[in-house]
């Protein structure tokens, strides 16, 4: 098995068609429970679309966390400090039509001719390529999962075909820690699958249409339909850029953020409120609980443990 890959934590199955014609899985042996819904799979006939890829793409499943990875034959596809990361959807790729969201496997096109060219040149200059999609229609709980998740998996595949370089992706198929702007497949990704190299963040990006610009950043253009990639790369720490600024070298186009800009709270403000220590003061034989409620990865277990279990609080989750 794959020395990035955690045994216990994963299943695999390898995929491979070629022309259509014979179509190939094997299940790790080291696994001994998957996910009943993902394990239909095996019966599930590949849709109707009528190019299907000649490479192999490895599919492991972390939680809700469905990883492709494609090795161009003689490369070992090591660990690299220098990370270039995109988004899959009106990044590196668009659909075919005017219409916003694929209607199969085939329904794809680069962005542009100078995609493919700069991918392949980063990683020849010494850049590991990942993709991070979020894609909850990929869910074994949608009704059209099954059918979505075969139709991703092979354009995929495709995607390998054209571009021949080896590559990660990395697709967030429920609303939780791995769903951008949350940094769960980050550190997944830096903890499991870039084992044994400290990522230089000063040096890797993200790039997404996800930015938050506003309306008329291009004449004509209305403004984004979210901020997510941009707030993910500040998350993490690296540079963003969109694909326009990353491949056609526009200038930054203005953007804004949307919701709850954390960085703009006031620090001068009182830890707690009421602030006095005799107002927070309880009477002797009295137990105070604190509930926490928030996102997860929100801070809640940090704070509990910096401010309160200091104070002798006793810190209790569910968190295994």
């Amino acid at each position: 098995m794959d020395k990035f890959v955690q045994k216990k934590q994963v299943e695999a199955e390898t995929i491979k068609t070629v022309s259509g014609t014979k179509r190939k899985r094997h299940r790790s042996n080291s696994v001994e429970e998957v996910d009943a819904v993902l394990k239909k799979e095996a019966k599930i006939v590949e849709s109707t679309s009528r190019v299907f890829s000649k490479n192999v793409i490895r599919w492991t499943l972390h939680n809700s966390l469905l990883i492709g990875q494609y090795i161009k034959k003689g490369d070992n596809f090591e660990s690299r400090a220098n990370i270039a990361a995109f988004d899959l959807d009106d990044t590196l790729i668009t659909t075919k039509g005017v219409h916003r969201f694929p209607k199969d496997a085939n329904d794809w096109k680069w962005l542009n001719k100078k995609v493919p060219e700069r991918l392949t040149k980063l990683y020849e200059e010494g850049y590991k390529i990942i993709m991070i999609s979020n894609q909850a229609g990929l869910s074994p709980g949608k009704k059209t999962g099954d059918k979505k998740r075969t139709d991703f998996k092979n354009k995929i595949g495709q995607i390998a075909d054209s571009l021949n370089i080896s590559f990660e992706i990395y697709a967030a198929m429920a609303y939780d820690k791995y769903r951008k702007p949350m940094i769960g497949i980050w550190n997944y990704f830096v903890e499991n699958r870039n084992v044994g190299v400290t990522v230089d963040k000063e040096n890797s990006f993200y790039v997404g249409d996800a930015a938050g610009r506003i309306k008329n950043w291009k004449l004509g253009v209305s403004s984004d339909w979210t901020d997510t990639d941009r707030k993910f790369a500040e998350n993490i720490g690296i540079n963003f850029y969109t694909p326009e600024e990353f491949f056609d070298n526009v200038e930054v186009a203005s953007f804004s953020y949307k919701g709850f800009d954390p960085k703009k709270l006031p620090r001068d403000v009182p830890l707690f409120i009421p602030s006095s220590s005799s107002q927070l003061a309880l009477p002797a034989g009295q137990c105070e609980m604190v509930i926490f409620v928030g996102y997860p990865a929100s801070g809640k277990s940090t704070f509990a443990k910096k401010w309160l279990v200091n104070a002798g609080y006793v810190h209790v989750n569910q968190v295994l």
